[in-house]
């Protein structure tokens, strides 16, 4: 979920997490690797490291919010 100064803008609509071996420890890095959008669709990459290293890949599609968009401010 992508928020801003508005709410929620982007809503996560499929996670995609691809491991090339199981973290050594409890604490992952992430990288952003770049992020493309068009027509209300956005996707995003990122590499995944532990204290040894890369390990994985995570591709995120997210939707627009922008009509609807979650007030985490309000109670």
């Amino acid at each position: 979920m992508v928020r801003g100064s508005h709410g929620a803008g982007y809503i996560n609509t499929d996670v995609t997490l691809t491991l090339s071996r199981l973290p050594l420890g409890y604490e992952l890095g992430l990288r952003s690797d770049g992020a493309v959008a068009s027509g209300g669709i956005s996707i995003g990459t990122a590499t995944l490291y532990d204290r040894v290293g890369p390990l994985g890949t995570c591709v995120v599609t997210t939707r627009s919010n922008a009509r609807l968009p979650i007030d985490f401010t309000a109670d």
